[in-house]
């Protein structure tokens, strides 16, 4: 088999590391990335035979995969931090508008010790249990 040019290996490299974006495998990218490299290679270095290329890109590519696949796939699929589901069982301080509680973005009726509540003014929120938030 004839030699081939680094062109057409880094071609084969790009389309092997393209189809990854369908597969999602994280094997494909890296027989892709084994063919790129050897097709740099291929600029400086005269191969003899398009089979030894061929073979050659296949090897580094599973090198690759061996030493980078989880490393790579633990970065992709990196954990983010849990948001908490029950943010409205947090204490706070919220401000009395018009005759309800404004906490977290809703007015809420509220329970509380009985004294007069003015317009603007902050109440420590101590709970919030259904539509009621308890000062």
């Amino acid at each position: 088999m004839v030699e081939l040019s680094a062109f057409t290996l880094i071609g084969i490299g790009i389309l092997f590391i393209s189809l990854e974006i369908f597969f999602l495998s994280f094997y494909i990218m890296w027989i892709g990335l084994g063919f790129v490299l050897v097709g740099i290679i291929s600029f400086f270095y005269k191969f003899s035979d398009g089979y030894i290329q061929i073979s050659l890109s296949v090897i580094v590519g599973v090198i690759l995969l061996l030493i980078f696949k989880n490393k790579f796939k633990r970065w992709v699929f990196k954990k983010t931090p849990k948001m908490k589901d029950e943010f409205l069982e947090e204490e706070g301080i919220g401000e009395v508008r018009e005759e309800k509680i404004y906490y977290k973005g809703t007015y809420w009726d509220y329970i509380g010790n009985g004294t007069p509540l003015k317009n603007g003014q902050k109440v420590k929120i101590k709970k919030v249990e259904g539509n009621k938030v308890y000062i």
